[in-house]
Formats: structure tokens, sequence, C-alpha cells
């Protein structure tokens, strides 16, 4: 699995690893700048029904192929991180997700905010899953400017951008801090 994905706590029921992989792309291709992009979502991760909910709403493989054609105006890069991943289901065609997301914006801003995301999978048992449903929430206005020297965790550099990131401490390294390594969410 990618950056996105390689620090995931996920749920104690199982999800399946072909919809583990399903995530981490999803995530990967929505920070990547490839011309291809809109296509890769459209015919590799998303139904030909599916819905891509975020601050414009895309249903449908055409309109899914056309979300990422101005998703590069006000950002130079992009990166998700996902945290946590809950579930209820035993087929794991559920998902909520708690995230981070580090944006470079083209001001030079670079900044930091949570989101929470649900994904409904279609054929998560199979082989070649693929999402029926992404919808993400996100408070743009809370997100922070990351200063560098304020944070002592190093999480590379962000695809295709060559920018250096100092990201908060992910959920696994708060919760070992508050000695929460062994608890579970109700």
């Amino acid at each position: 699995m990618g950056y996105n994905t390689e620090l995931t706590e996920w749920p104690s029921t199982s999800v399946p690893q072909p919809a583990k992989l399903l995530v981490d792309k999803l995530f990967a291709v929505l920070d990547s700048k490839a011309p291809e992009a809109g296509d890769t979502l459209a015919d590799e991760v998303f139904t030909k029904d599916g819905c891509l909910d975020s601050h414009h709403r895309f249903e449908g493989a055409d309109a899914i192929r056309r979300s990422r054609i101005n998703a590069w105006m006000t950002l130079t890069s992009r990166r998700h991180e996902v945290l946590k991943v809950y579930t209820d289901s035993y087929e794991g065609d559920d998902l909520l997700l708690i995230g981070q997301l580090t944006a470079g914006f083209a001001s030079g801003e670079l900044k930091r905010g949570e989101f929470i995301a649900r994904i409904r999978l279609s054929q998560s048992l199979s082989a070649m899953p693929r999402i029926k449903s992404y919808k993400v929430w996100m408070d743009a206005s809370a997100m922070k400017t990351v200063d560098e020297t304020n944070y002592a965790s190093f999480s590379g550099t962000a695809p295709e951008s060559g920018v250096m990131l100092r990201m908060l401490p992910t959920l696994t390294e708060m919760n070992k801090d508050l000695n929460l390594e062994n608890t579970t969410a109700p």
C-alpha cells in the first residue's frame, strides 16, 4: 500500500485486502496531477453509476471522468492520509474514514485539515471491488497553516510536488502518547 494508507488503523472486523487497496488507490489518484486521473477514477475506482461527492457532486462515469479537469486550479499539491477506518459490515462494504489532508495552495501556503468520508463499495468481497459512493465532509475554513518548525513528525514528500511536509502526529502516535493504544471505539 502507498503513503495514503500506510499508517491506517483498520477495523477489527475484516475489510478485504482488495477493498483496502481500492481505498489506497482512490486517494493516490485524488492526489495525482496525472492527466489520466479522471479516466482512472471512472474506469478503475468507481462503478459506472458511482457518485463522488465532495465540494461538488459528480454522478456517473462521465461526470467522474470530468471531475479532475479543474481539480488543480488553486492547489499545487495534495496529500490525503487515512488515519482510521470503521465499519459495521462483515462484507466491509460500508466504510467510515477519518483522515487528514495537507494541501499546497497556489498562494504558497501549505495547510492541513481533517476530513471524514463515507465509502460504500460494490462487490467488496470480490477481487475487483468498486466504489459506488464516496462522500467527504471537511471544513476547509478550519485548515491550519503547516509550520514545519512546530512539528517533529516528518511525513515525506508529496507526490509530484517536491514539497516537503511536516504533519501533526498521527492518530496512532497521539493514542500512544495518551496511553490509549489498547482502547477501541464504542
